[in-house]
């Protein structure tokens, strides 16, 4: 006896299995195909059906050809043969609009082993990878924009042309915006009108130069750190000038960001596009960046022009400096050599008439003396003879202080010295102590200088100071020479008597000389202190040129 009970479950059991099968295909957020050898769409199973690109009723029965028309529909019909051929799946992404809208597909197909000898079958499981894609990228563009301010950032510190970074920006973000032309614009506002400083590509259409700042967009040139756009040229009213001129270029879409600079619109960074709609999220902070940075570099080329401009002048004042102190040592030089001259002329005169009419009146008081003996008892006789020789001793040593050959044939150290054993080397005088350290002899109207006021430093101690002890140093410092004098003797107030003080006149001279070749002149007194004279004179610098 047969049971049909179990016949009937036995039956029904591959029925509810399909129908199960049927379920859980058509639960999962994917799409699941089963496609002939030939793309035929066999079984859809899809729990969203807005992402199908025809209703399913359209589908079944029809090939991939047929409902997805172009290479994707060509592509993965291609696909079904190789997999059938090969036995291996294969994954391919796309894109595709459907009645969900513009989606990115990832389809994977993989074979379907035939069952009773029956032509082989493939299975398209289709994913949206719509988000993933999305997420991809906006990581892709963040990491480009991050990129590209790294490299903004280098070219700023590395202190590049602002053009050429102007450039790079626009060539940038055309690329990460996918524009049609990008421009970095500037604003004179004295001219009143607005320049390229960067376009790409070049040369593309859009004479901005023909334009005043009033054509330009209102809200162009006020300074907020804003990004605008224009979705649609077409649809705005009563637009500027500067827009209507785009829209006949062709372009429908415009995005702005300005370039503020201590509170002022200088320009703005701008991208085109002969698309109508927005440009995508990640665009407008790039833009905002770019502006910010271009801001940075154009003041730093700004402050750079300032700098070297400075530099040019300080530059130009240095070699105006250095002409006038040629012309101040020629001057000098000149003065030193006149006034050394008049000491030359007025020793030789002292020589060869003065001195030799008193050593002749000498010879001939001698010759008298010989004549008549009996005038060596006369105290009238006695003291004229004295009186001549006292002569002629202080025209020779007038001779040497107007014009100490030793200064010219042994130095300046040698001349102090000889200068020295004359005015302290007596009885009663002070003591006296020389250092010479000095390396190199100055140049010849340094040296002058240096010892006319080296003496007159000495003929004050001699004739005020009431000095016990006076010394002189000569040594390099600072790259000039310096020379000191210092003495024991009663001193006077200098901090009060910046000028000469009574019985002093040659003072105020001794600053003069050294101020007038390029040096300084220090005195140091007070009273019952005694005094420090010093003399600092620089070496002599390269001649300005002409």
């Amino acid at each position: 006896m047969i049971d049909l009970s179990e016949s009937r479950k036995a039956s029904e059991a591959p029925l509810e299995s399909e129908a199960r099968l049927q379920a859980l295909l058509s639960s999962l957020d994917d799409l699941v195909f089963e496609l002939d050898g030939d793309g035929t769409y066999l079984g859809i199973w899809t729990a969203d059906d807005a992402l199908l690109v025809a209703p399913r009723e359209e589908l079944r029965g029809r090939t991939l050809r047929e409902v997805i028309p172009g290479e994707i529909g060509l592509g993965l019909t291609r696909i079904v043969g190789r997999v059938l051929a090969s036995g291996s799946p294969e994954l391919w992404e796309y894109c595709l609009d459907v009645p969900a809208g513009r989606r990115w597909f990832q389809s994977r197909v993989a074979p379907i082993a035939p069952a009773n000898g029956s032509p082989g079958t493939v299975c398209l499981l289709v994913r949206d990878i719509t988000t993933q894609k999305a997420a991809e990228d906006e990581i892709s563009r963040g990491m480009e924009r991050l990129e590209l301010i790294h490299e903004v950032d280098r070219a700023i510190l590395d202190h590049d042309s602002v053009v050429d970074l102007a450039h790079l920006v626009v060539r940038r973000l055309r690329r990460m915006a996918g524009a049609d032309r990008a421009s970095v614009v500037l604003f004179d506002t004295a001219a009143e009108k607005a320049r390229f400083l960067a376009i790409d590509p070049p040369g593309s259409p859009g004479p901005l130069e023909s334009f005043d700042l009033a054509d330009l967009t209102p809200v162009a040139q006020i300074a907020r750190r804003d990004v605008r756009s224009y979705e649609d040229l077409r649809a705005i009213e009563g637009s500027p000038r500067i827009l209507r001129e785009l829209l006949t270029c062709g372009y429908r879409s415009v995005m702005t960001a300005t370039i503020i600079d201590e509170g002022r619109a200088i320009g703005d960074v701008n991208l085109v596009s002969v698309q109508a709609g927005p440009f995508h999220s990640g665009i407008e902070e790039a833009m905002r960046e770019m502006a910010d940075q271009l801001a940075v570099a154009l003041r730093q080329d700004r402050l750079k022009a300032a700098s070297e401009a400075r530099a040019n002048e300080l530059e130009e004042a240095v070699v105006a400096l250095r002409r006038a102190d040629s012309e101040r040592l020629e001057l000098l030089s000149r003065l030193v050599n006149a006034q050394e001259e008049e000491r030359q002329r007025i020793a030789s005169d002292l020589h060869d008439d003065s001195i030799q009419k008193v050593t002749a009146a000498n010879m001939r008081l001698e010759m008298l003396a010989m004549a008549h003996p009996d005038l060596d008892d006369d105290e009238g006789f006695a003291k004229a003879k004295a009186t001549v020789r006292s002569a002629i001793e202080s025209m020779r040593h007038l001779m040497s202080e107007l014009r100490p050959y030793v200064l010219d044939r042994d130095g300046l150290g040698p001349a102090l010295r000889q200068l020295l054993d004359e005015d302290f080397g007596l009885d009663g005088a002070p003591s006296y102590e020389l250092r010479d350290r000095l390396s190199s002899q100055p140049p010849e109207v340094a040296r002058v200088v240096l010892f006319r006021i080296a003496q007159e430093a000495l003929t004050n101690v001699r004739k005020h100071a009431q000095a016990s002890r006076v010394r002189v140093e000569l040594r390099e410092r600072a790259g000039g020479y310096f020379v000191r004098v210092t003495d024991d003797g009663s001193g006077f107030d200098s901090e009060r008597h910046s000028d000469s003080p009574r019985g002093h006149l040659g003072l105020t001279s001794m600053r003069q000389r050294a101020q007038l070749a390029g040096g300084s002149c220090t005195i140091d007194s007070s009273p019952g202190q005694g005094t420090s004279v010093e003399i600092w004179l620089p070496l002599p610098s390269d001649p300005a040129p002409g």
